[in-house]
């Protein structure tokens, strides 16, 4: 059978999307777990090292950088994986296009941080080596995004697996020796998470070139990007709010130590987001190749399964995760238990929206893609507001995991009414556990091949 063409969509069977899915998704949750592991290390030797206020400092100004660089981003990423996907002939153009636009969402994030912060003295004080600091980390997470969404457009994710694995691993060793020399600090800290940064993405743009060159810009292309894109926008940057921005109301009325007990209740809860994230990523493409009248039954073929395994994710992490935290990061930190249970929950929110929202854009419908996300992004800031200053971090979980929950509600509303599937049949049946092991164990085996 020949290869799919941007006119011609995938016509194999549910089993070999199945099959195509697990492996794209195994790639990136390969990626994704051991570039976190380095990235847990590296919070780990940070609490171990930093008493909770500078740990504060270091998610705040982290959230800063990865924040400004979603909200000038305007969609391109998601617009990019899909018209790849897509429109294999453009390709080329379509990198340029993103590389350069990237360029232009970096000096505009890195100005806009020193006027709010260095200027307006937004936030906790920062000096004008860390607002510098900041302008690489920008940069670097502009380039990381642009050089992301065309590899999983492209299907080209070997090495995209390679450059995340090993690029975190710089950021823990530089704070392994800076802490064994008695050197870590709140600057060194976000300088050598900067660096690393840029190093990432400098490397996915370079193996974006690798695997198709660049191409002439093309102002009609872009047009077409900037036209999905913004309108698919509001829910990408939404989702990537509901992720940070609460850090940065936390860090903005509350203390910068209560940020810092919050930053590891968060670090160690999104390590239940591993699977459903590397699933919900491999999902835009793998449905948009498939025939707009097979998309409903692929979407479903997805999530129901991917929900039972959410779900045991969940309840494991709250038994095992539990008596470890403090134990892990120290008794300095014991206060993020209680964050982390009320966090736990939200993954089920958190894979409901994504699949759907991922559904709804690749059937050209990126306005109400973007409604499961807007909600969640427009619950979690008021309840934000509404529990921080009573409860802290517990106040910020809790909203964080009812926000997650209301995003996915909408969007399983939306995706029902679109492609007129009955709301029983986004519920697991006993076939979906079968599936679920089945998944895992695909998980599995995709993970021992590609380590070898």
């Amino acid at each position: 059978m020949p290869p799919a063409t941007p006119s011609d969509p995938e016509r194999t069977d549910p089993a070999g999307r199945a099959h195509s899915l697990r492996g794209a998704s195994g790639l990136i949750l390969l990626a994704q777990v051991a570039g976190n592991v380095g990235f847990f290390v590296a919070v780990l030797v940070l609490a171990r090292t930093l008493d909770p206020h500078d740990r504060g400092v270091i998610a705040f100004v982290i959230s800063v950088a990865l924040i400004l660089t979603r909200v000038f981003e305007l969609g391109i990423g998601n617009a990019t994986t899909v018209l790849v996907a897509q429109r294999g002939p453009e390709r080329r153009s379509a990198l340029t296009n993103a590389v350069l636009f990237s360029l232009g969402v970096a000096a505009f994030g890195s100005l806009l941080s020193v006027l709010l912060l260095g200027v307006a003295d937004v936030g906790p004080a920062l000096d004008r080596g860390i607002l510098v600091v900041l302008a690489v980390g920008i940069l670097g997470n502009a380039l990381i995004d642009c050089g992301y969404s065309f590899l999983v457009g492209v299907g080209f994710l070997r090495p995209w697996t390679l450059v995340a694995s090993v690029s975190p691993w710089l950021y823990a060793t530089a704070a392994i020796v800076l802490a064994a020399a008695g050197e870590l600090t709140v600057f060194r800290a976000l300088l050598a998470w900067s660096l690393t940064h840029l190093a990432w993405g400098i490397a996915a743009i370079s193996a974006s070139a690798w695997r198709s060159g660049f191409g002439r810009p093309q102002l009609r292309l872009f047009r077409d990007a900037l036209a999905l894109g913004v309108r698919a926008w509001v829910g990408s940057l939404s989702r990537f709010l509901n992720f940070r921005l609460d850090q940065v109301i936390l860090g903005l009325i509350a203390t910068q130590a209560t940020l810092g007990v919050y930053a590891v209740a968060v670090n160690l809860s999104e390590v239940a987001l591993y699977v459903p994230g590397a699933v919900v990523t491999a999902a835009v493409p793998a449905i948009a190749r498939v025939r707009p009248e097979d998309r409903p039954a692929t979407t479903l073929a997805i999530y129901r399964p991917m929900l039972v395994v959410t779900a045991a994710i969940v309840v494991a992490g709250a038994l095992i995760g539990t008596p470890l935290l403090p134990v892990v990061f120290g008794d300095a930190y014991s206060g993020s238990v209680t964050p982390y249970l009320w966090l736990l929950p939200g993954a089920l929110g958190f894979v409901t929206t994504g699949v759907f929202s991922a559904a709804l854009l690749t059937s050209r419908r990126p306005l109400l893609s973007s409604a499961g996300q807007l909600t969640s992004l427009v619950v979690g800031v008021a309840l934000d507001f509404a529990l921080i200053p009573t409860f802290g971090a517990s106040g910020a979980a809790a909203a964080a995991a009812a926000a997650f929950c209301a995003g996915g509600t909408v969007a399983a509303v939306a995706f029902s009414r679109v492609s007129d599937v009955p709301l029983r049949e986004l519920l697991p049946r006993r076939a979906d556990v079968g599936a679920a092991v089945a998944l895992v164990t695909g998980f599995a085996g995709a993970l021992r091949s590609r380590a070898r």
